[in-house]
């Protein structure tokens, strides 16, 4: 459901970014981050293990634009908007 989010959503920072962001994820139980472009291209694909809250990841090999970073944990998914903007 939408209310185990609420408390603590998906945060990524800095956005727009040139690359470099640090990913504060919303469960604590382990899951999986996709990125995914507009047109729907998975472009990146990260397991995360149990226990972790944050994650940085290099977006600097993307070009710029829009994408969509999704963090599923369960039944839970929680989706932001990322701009690289080189």
């Amino acid at each position: 459901g939408m209310d185990e989010t609420s408390d603590s959503p998906l945060t990524v920072v800095p956005n727009p970014t040139k690359g470099m962001v640090a990913v504060a994820l919303p469960a604590h139980s382990g899951g999986q981050l996709t990125l995914t472009d507009l047109s729907g291209r998975l472009v990146m694909q990260q397991q995360v293990e149990d226990g972790v809250s944050r994650l940085d990841l290099n977006l600097s090999m993307f070009t710029n634009g829009t994408y969509l970073l999704n963090f599923r944990s369960g039944s839970t998914s929680v989706t932001r908007r990322v701009v690289v903007q080189h």
